[in-house]
Formats: C-alpha cells, sequence, structure tokens
C-alpha cells in the first residue's frame, strides 16, 4: 500500500470521528452531516479502494486461518477430542463476518451502477462499512491465537453391537413390542425371556443397534452389560462406570436433572442386585425415564427383578423356520429338487423352531447337495423327536450333529478348547 494512504488511513478515522462528535454536541446534527458528507466524502475517494484491497488480504488470511483451525479439530477426532465452546462461537463469528464481508464486496463492485448524485455519499458508506469489517477481521485474528481449541469428547452414547438382520427372521412381532416397550414413558424395567438359544440377545443387540443408528438420541447414555452365571458383570460397554455419573454431556451434578439412561443386561441367570455392581437405582432412576431392559431364560427371574413387563420370545413357526433355515443353507426356493427338499424340510423340523439350531445345522448343511447325503443326515437326527419335548437334550443332540460334521480333528479340537472358557472370558 502506498505510505502515504496508509498514513492518512490510520489518522483518518479517529480525527474523522473527533470532529463528528464536536460539531454534533455543539452544533447539532446537521452540521456534522454536512463534515461527513464534505471532508468524509473526499477522503473516502481516496481511502475506499485501499481499503477493500486491505479488507480482501486480511480476510484471505481469515480464511486459511478456519481452514486450518478445522483440519485440527478433524485430526483431534482420532485422539476421541472435540471443539471446545469457544472455538465453536469463533467458527460461528467467523461464518458472519465472511457473509458480511461477502455482501460488501457486492456493493463495492456495483458502486458504479448508483447515480452520480449518489455516489459519494454511497462510498462513503462503504469505505466505514470496510473500516468496521477490518476491525473484525482483525479482532478474530489476534483472538485466534489465544483460543482453546480442542476438549476430551465423552464416550459415545451407544456403542453399536454386532447385529445379524438374518437371524431377526420371524423376530419382527417381538422385536416391535420390546421397542413399544421401549418407548412408553411409563415403564422402567422389561423383562425378556424365552429358551436359550430362541434369539434373546440377538433382539436386545437390535434394540441397541436402533439406539444407536437414530438421532437425535432418545437417552442420555445406553449402556450393555454382559452378565455371568454367577451375577458378576462380564462385559460393560461403553467403558465408564455407570455409577460415575458420566453421561455424553459430561459429569452429572447432584443439582442437575437426572440423566435419562438404559441399561441392557443380557442373560440373567438369578435375580442381580443392581446396588452390587454400581447401578444407582431406584425409584427415581425409573421416574426420571431411565430404563432397564434384561434377558433370561427364566420367567422367574422376570418376577425377581420387578419388570413392570414381560416379554416371551417364542420358537419360531414353520414357515419362519424354513425361511431361516433356507438362507443358512444359502438357497433360494427356485433352487431345489422336490425330493431332496422334502428331506431337508424334515430335517428342519427336527430343529424344532429353536434359531440356534436352525442356523447351526443350517450351515452344517450347507454343502451337501446329493439326496443321498440328506437321507444319511436325516438318519443322524432320527432319535431327535420334531415335536417340543426336553428342548435342552434336543439342542446338545443337534449341536453334536453339527459338531461331528465338522470337516477335521483339528477343527473339533479347536472348537473343544474354546468351549473349556466360560462365555464372556477372553481367551487366544
Amino acid at each position: 500500500m502506498n505510505p502515504f494512504l496508509a498514513c492518512l488511513g490510520f489518522f483518518w478515522d479517529p480525527l474523522s470521528q473527533g470532529v463528528h462528535n464536536f460539531l454534533q454536541s455543539s452544533t447539532g446534527g446537521v452540521v456534522s452531516c454536512v463534515w461527513n458528507l464534505a471532508a468524509g466524502g473526499i477522503v473516502t475517494l481516496i481511502l475506499l479502494d485501499s481499503r477493500a484491497e486491505e479488507l480482501g488480504r486480511e480476510m484471505k488470511e481469515l480464511t486459511d486461518i478456519r481452514a486450518d483451525l478445522l483440519t485440527e479439530i478433524r485430526n483431534g477426532k482420532l485422539d476421541n477430542k472435540g471443539p471446545t465452546q469457544q472455538a465453536k462461537t469463533w467458527l460461528d463469528e467467523q461464518n458472519k463476518i465472511e457473509d458480511r464481508v461477502d455482501k460488501f464486496r457486492v456493493s463495492f463492485q456495483q458502486r458504479g451502477d448508483s447515480s452520480e448524485g449518489c455516489s459519494l455519499l454511497s462510498s462513503y458508506r462503504l469505505c466505514c462499512e470496510a473500516a468496521e469489517c477490518l476491525k473484525e477481521v482483525q479482532r478474530l485474528k489476534t483472538q485466534k491465537n489465544n483460543l482453546p481449541l480442542l476438549i476430551q469428547a465423552p464416550p459415545p452414547a451407544v456403542v453399536p453391537l454386532p447385529s445379524s438382520s438374518v437371524s431377526m427372521v420371524g423376530e419382527e412381532e417381538t422385536l416391535s413390542e420390546i421397542r413399544r416397550l421401549v418407548e412408553d414413558d411409563e415403564v422402567g424395567i422389561i423383562g425378556i425371556y424365552g429358551l436359550g438359544g430362541v434369539g434373546k440377545t440377538t433382539l436386545l443387540k437390535a434394540i441397541n443397534h436402533e439406539l444407536h443408528q437414530r438421532g437425535p438420541p432418545r437417552f442420555d447414555l445406553v449402556i450393555w452389560a454382559t452378565v455371568s452365571k454367577e451375577g458378576d458383570i462380564l462385559e460393560v460397554r461403553p467403558g465408564p462406570d455407570p455409577s460415575s455419573g458420566t453421561t455424553k454431556q459430561g459429569q452429572h451434578h447432584a443439582e442437575d436433572p437426572l440423566p435419562e439412561e438404559v441399561l441392557l443386561l443380557d442373560d440373567l441367570w438369578d435375580k442381580l442386585d443392581l446396588g452390587a455392581v454400581g447401578v444407582p437405582f431406584s425409584t427415581s432412576f425409573i421416574r426420571n425415564g431411565s430404563k432397564i431392559v434384561f434377558t433370561t431364560r427364566s420367567e422367574k427371574v422376570c418376577n425377581e427383578m420387578d419388570a413392570q413387563r414381560k416379554v416371551k420370545v417364542p420358537l419360531l413357526n414353520q414357515a419362519s423356520s424354513w425361511t431361516l433355515f433356507c438362507q443358512k443353507l444359502g438357497k433360494g426356493e427356485d433352487q431345489w429338487d422336490p425330493f431332496v427338499r422334502s428331506l431337508a424340510e424334515a430335517v428342519a423340523k427336527k430343529c424344532g423352531g429353536l434359531p440356534i439350531t436352525l442356523i447351526t445345522v443350517g450351515r452344517a448343511m450347507a454343502e451337501v447337495t446329493s439326496r443321498g447325503e440328506w437321507e444319511e443326515a436325516l438318519m443322524a437326527l432320527k432319535g431327535i423327536p420334531a415335536a417340543p419335548g426336553d428342548m435342552e437334550e434336543k439342542v446338545l443332540k443337534l449341536l453334536k450333529f453339527s459338531f461331528d460334521r465338522l470337516k477335521d480333528t483339528s477343527t473339533r479340537e479347536c472348537l473343544l478348547y474354546c468351549a473349556l472358557f466360560p462365555r464372556g472370558w477372553e481367551h487366544l
């Protein structure tokens, strides 16, 4: 910039403002207005172009600073960090001044379109606008130097768990009922019960998945906990201790409204003392909209846990059983030899409508194509009644059938080794 223009611009603003204030107080608004239009107009003819040029340079630097800040925020996400409130406010203010400068540029480029009589007044106003914008841009640049950018982000409100949509075959109605109860503000404790392998955990995972997918979130925090047969908590997701009071908004204080939370407990065998495992269970916990949803094999446990609603997970009907069985076989309706299909349907009936056996046996038979192999499989399952009976014995026999069909000894020995460990136990 020309040194003369820079010097003029530096001294003119305070001088012009001082004269304006003096005339305003001494002679009234008319004389001060004349001063603004005369002296101010002459100077703005000299300063306007240089101020517009300086504003463009300063705004370009501010835009680059914003881009660097956003890059830092994106990189911070890798370390589970998020922007501070001060950083968010700075970005909002930067957006506002950017819009304001854009409007100035449009007006500056169109200033020659106005009538000759208004040209001086228009230039004066543009010069004042440029000065105000320049001051705000420089303020934001200075403020950025001392701006705290990142803060440790809280854990996610919901951690998604693996959930197979295929294994939900025939359980859509049950899932819909559980979903309705979770949304019901009058229901605090929900018990899901049924036979082992009937799909209780799959349903609970589906609820967790839906809570993760929806937005905005219905609850402040969703905790998944796997429970052992002895009543110990084997696995908790997400990581924070549920008794710590930490929610996605940060630390909860006694004077704040209680957060709405959902505790998903998988595989209860007996009544669980919630207080003993660090769950701040109380009447207020339920009244404020929090939920406890658990799965168990026993309706008795539902009663002991004071479940306000109980949902029984039924066995699959014949049509749903066949659909799930075919999915695990990898076969469509039009891919069957009629006689082989009748044999496969008989094998599926032996599974008794239990998803875990339909999935296990279906996978074991996935590569079987000949009529003879299906006949052999049906003979191997001959001792298992198709009608409901001792389900535990039936499941063990069907799992044994699947185990015997493993292709090599190493795979069978590996499976037996894994079976030595309790559920939830980490092993190599």
